[in-house]
């Protein structure tokens, strides 16, 4: 048997940065700090409770049924990034986010290290069909992503676990350098839509 979840969170963990892996995004976000989106914000991103992921690992187990086969075992609630991170930002209680869209081959050739799952996975729609798992396992989706994320939330916050901005320099001197980049295009590209 084969079970394919996307993106499992609970407990105190976790959310999706479209480069490097943390929670300091969502301090980002909570301090009104700009954060970065690949592409143009639109590539749609599923996400499923881990309690609702179990319940389909358990009722896999010893299942004639279930034998042999691949179930994919995701989120049904799809969202664009850019929703993803306004709804973790109302959970944080956080401002209005602030986006910085970098196009995701751009973003992947400029850091490779931390942008590489971005390239592979993020820039395409992860839309999946659960079918196969309600009918066999009996799988169902019952945490919504709101709900979700804002016990994450609670979670990170009673340990005090949500990270420092400061502990990520890349970041600031990654978007200083697109601003400069951008800034730098307006001016070559000066009188060219005449």
């Amino acid at each position: 048997t084969l079970i394919r979840p996307a993106q499992t969170y609970g407990g105190a963990g976790f959310v999706v940065p479209s480069v490097g892996n943390g929670t300091y995004v969502m301090k980002r976000l909570r301090q009104g700090q700009p954060i970065i989106i690949h592409g143009d914000g639109t590539s749609v991103w599923v996400a499923c409770h881990r309690n609702d992921v179990a319940n389909a690992f358990v009722n896999a187990i010893g299942n004639q049924a279930a034998f042999g086969q691949g179930y994919n075992v995701t989120g049904e609630e799809w969202m664009t990034f850019d929703t993803y991170w306004r709804m973790i930002a109302k959970a944080l209680g956080a401002p209005e986010p602030k986006f910085v869209h970098i196009p995701t081959d751009t973003l992947s050739r400029l850091l490779p290290g931390r942008a590489e799952w971005c390239k592979e996975n993020f820039m395409h729609n992860n839309i999946f069909d659960n079918t196969a798992a309600h009918r066999d396992l009996g799988f169902r989706y019952t945490v919504k992503w709101e709900d979700g994320i804002r016990s994450v939330i609670g979670e990170l916050d009673k340990t005090n676990a949500i990270e420092s901005c400061s502990d990520e320099p890349y970041y600031d001197l990654l978007l200083k350098a697109w601003d400069k980049c951008s800034d730098q295009l307006k001016l070559d590209c000066a009188g060219l839509d005449n």
